[in-house]
């Protein structure tokens, strides 16, 4: 996926969700945040770099991620 369509589709699923886009910056990927039940999630695209031997290999994967408070137990509903 190039990074002018992974920006655009997640400036779009921030206007959709009410969320806020958030631009790259430094390391950080970009990445729209969306609020859910007083909690950020946030999603984004993350591509990783490898080089093997004169080849130099990318991938792309989506992450969602929040914060957990690691003294409560978590519950998975899916």
């Amino acid at each position: 996926m190039e990074k002018a369509q992974i920006e655009g589709e997640l400036k779009l699923f921030s206007d959709n969700y009410k969320g806020i886009y958030r631009e790259r910056e430094y390391w950080y990927s970009p990445r729209a945040i969306i609020k859910h039940k007083n909690q950020e999630i946030n999603f984004d695209y993350y591509t990783s770099y490898k080089q093997s031997g004169n080849v130099s290999l990318s991938s792309c994967d989506a992450r969602i991620f929040r914060q957990i408070d690691l003294l409560k137990s978590i519950h998975w509903l899916i």
